[in-house]
């Protein structure tokens, strides 16, 4: 059956931020990560088969969370600050051994194309994104002599994302089958509630009050 909005592709990534864990389970004020070429997402999931009488009984899923990769033309040293891997000193700025893992969400928007039902036109739209609980390790660095051609450099900066529990509208945990529901990351598209806003506060996984209430 047709969906009333197809997606038809997904493109571009930009405004790439981070917002920091705060006291209390808060998070902080959205910061800038940066200008975006490229975001990469993988699922870190592993199954296993288990067997029983010559034959598979079941597969059971191992989902960890994911992984992320954002390449972006330069890191800033406010970043890698907060991330406790550089220090600003009296004789400029050090690279330090990094001892804390600093838990943060991150920010991101992608372009779409799209149709509705019955219509002829094709629309863009941009789709924001929070990545929930992401721990880094310090980027990648990479330069060139620049030759015939300016040389450009890129920064690779990797997370792992755990995830936050989903939680109903009462702020309990959400659970199914007795087991607390994990989001990795939430995304919107703009005819979501809350969209024109999304970016300006980590927006957590919370489930809408039942109908009635």
């Amino acid at each position: 059956m047709p969906t009333a909005n197809k997606k038809l592709v997904k493109f571009n990534v930009q405004n790439p931020q981070y917002a920091l864990a705060a006291p209390g389970g808060a998070w902080g004020t959205p910061k800038p990560l940066g200008d975006a070429r490229k975001m990469a997402l993988e699922s870190d999931t592993n199954t296993k088969k288990i067997y029983g009488n010559g034959r598979v009984v079941c597969v059971i899923v191992n989902d960890k969370g994911k992984t992320a990769t954002l390449t972006v033309n330069t890191v800033p040293d406010g970043y890698e600050i907060d991330m406790g891997r550089k220090l600003r000193t009296a004789n400029g700025l050090a690279d330090i051994k990094q001892t804390v893992s600093r838990v943060h969400c991150v920010y991101f928007e992608t372009c779409e194309i799209s149709k509705d039902d019955g219509d002829a036109d094709v629309k863009t739209t941009v789709a924001k994104t929070w990545l929930y609980n992401a721990v880094s390790k310090r980027p990648s660095e990479s330069y060139e002599q620049t030759e015939d051609d300016t040389s450009e450099s890129t920064f690779d900066v990797a997370f792992e994302v755990s995830g936050l529990p989903v939680l109903n509208a009462d702020g309990t945990a959400y659970k199914q089958n007795g087991v607390e529901v994990y989001a990795w990351q939430t995304t919107v598209t703009p005819e979501d509630d809350g969209y024109d806003t999304f970016g300006d506060a980590v927006r957590l996984p919370i489930l809408p009050a039942p109908q009635g209430e």
